[in-house]
C-alpha cells in the first residue's frame, strides 16, 4: 500500500491499544430533492487536482478522536468550498442525525476490553454526546450504565409493555459470553426516541 504524507498524518491519530473503525459515507444534493452518494475515491481524485487533501475511505479512531475529527472536518469544509457543494458525512452529526452508535457498522482493532473507554472519548466529536448507551459487553469486561441491565427482572421492569418487542436484543445481552471476541453495545435511540427501543450493535474484530 502506498504511504502518503496524508496517510501518515491520519495514522498519528490512530495509535492506541484499542481502535474503532467504520466506513466513511456521505451524500449531497446536486439537484433539488435528489440525494447523491459521495464516491470517496472519485472525490479524492478531484481534490488532488485542486491541490487539496483527500478523505480516508475507512475512519480509524484511536487515541485522539477530537483532533482527528477536526482534521477531517477541515478537509470537508475545504472540499465543499472548492467544489461548491454541501457534502455531509456519517461522522459529522451536526444537525444531520448521524451521531448514534447503532447507526454504523463497526469493527475494532487491538484490545476488546478498551472499547467502552474508546467510545467515551468519541462523544462530542464522532458521536453525539447523548448516546443512550445502556451497557457494553467487551470480552471479559462488562460495563453497565443502566442498572436494569444487571438482571432479566430489571429489564422487564424497565421495558414493561415493550419487553416482548425487545426480547431478541435483551436475550443477546443476557446471553453475552465474556469469552466472546465480539463486543456488544446496547443502546436506545437517545434523545430521538422514547426510551422503549433497544438496539444491540455488534462490534467485530476487523479483518
Amino acid at each position: 500500500m502506498k504511504v502518503t504524507l496524508f496517510s501518515m498524518i491520519l495514522s498519528a491519530f490512530s495509535f492506541g491499544t484499542t481502535r474503532l473503525e467504520f466506513k466513511l459515507e456521505g451524500y449531497y444534493f446536486p439537484q433539488k430533492n435528489k440525494m447523491t452518494k459521495v464516491n470517496v475515491p472519485a472525490l479524492n481524485k478531484q481534490l488532488k487536482k485542486l491541490g487539496l487533501d483527500g478523505l480516508p475511505e475507512i475512519i480509524t479512531v484511536g487515541e485522539n478522536p477530537e483532533a482527528y475529527w477536526r482534521v477531517l472536518k477541515d478537509r470537508i469544509e475545504a472540499a465543499n468550498k472548492a467544489l461548491d457543494r454541501e457534502m455531509h458525512f456519517n461522522f459529522d452529526h451536526d444537525g444531520h442525525g448521524n451521531g448514534y452508535f447503532y447507526q454504523h457498522a463497526w469493527c475494532y482493532r487491538g484490545d476488546i476490553t478498551g472499547i467502552p473507554d474508546r467510545i467515551q472519548t468519541m462523544l462530542r466529536n464522532f458521536l453525539e454526546e447523548e448516546q443512550g448507551i445502556l451497557a457494553i459487553g467487551a470480552g471479559s469486561k462488562k460495563v453497565i450504565y443502566d442498572d436494569s441491565f444487571k438482571s432479566r427482572e430489571g429489564l422487564k421492569r424497565r421495558f414493561e409493555g415493550e419487553y416482548q418487542t425487545n426480547i431478541e436484543n435483551i436475550n443477546k445481552w443476557l446471553n453475552y459470553k465474556k469469552s466472546s471476541d465480539t463486543a456488544l453495545v446496547m443502546s436506545d435511540y437517545g434523545p430521538q426516541g422514547d426510551g422503549t427501543e433497544l438496539e444491540a450493535t455488534n462490534v467485530l474484530s476487523c479483518k
